[in-house]
């Protein structure tokens, strides 16, 4: 399985810096692990990163912030903030990730019918595009390959 998520452009830089090893949720769906392209918003407004995600960690808002990688408090702050109100919470981590050689623009996204997720948008049921995007990343198709073959 792939999904399609969106992650701000501040936070693709710590991950790729390693900085960033888990990606906070409010909701999560999936219980297991999941291979996922990364839609950046502005001013990106493209795909240029996929994820391998592990299992989710599920925790009240006080033990995720334990695992939180965020040193300066701003940072801390806006997860407490991003968390206020739920009872539980996800911290997913981050197993592997790797760039899209060529950005995959919203333009050419959409003449696959694909669309920004506002959470979280499976995308089996886009072979066509899942093809082009394993042209563009071989680490990626071979995780790809790997899950549609286990």
């Amino acid at each position: 399985m792939v999904v399609l998520m969106s992650i701000h452009l501040k936070y693709i830089e710590k991950i790729k810096q390693r900085k960033k090893i888990y990606e906070f949720r409010r909701k999560y769906p999936l219980r297991e692990e999941a291979l996922s392209l990364i839609y950046v918003p502005r001013p990106i407004k493209g795909i240029i990163l996929w994820i391998l995600f592990g299992k989710p960690i599920v925790g009240n808002p006080n033990e995720l912030l334990k695992l939180s990688e965020y040193s300066s408090p701003h940072d801390r702050l806006s997860l407490i903030k991003y968390l206020e109100g739920v009872e539980k919470g996800f911290a997913i981590p981050i197993l592997k990730f790797g760039e899209i050689y060529s950005k995959i623009s919203l333009e050419e996204m959409g003449r696959y019918g694909v669309v920004p997720p506002q959470h979280m948008i499976y995308l089996d049921r886009f072979p066509t595009f899942l093809d082009m995007v394993c042209q563009r990343s071989r680490e990626f198709s071979i995780l790809y390959s790997k899950s549609n073959n286990p």
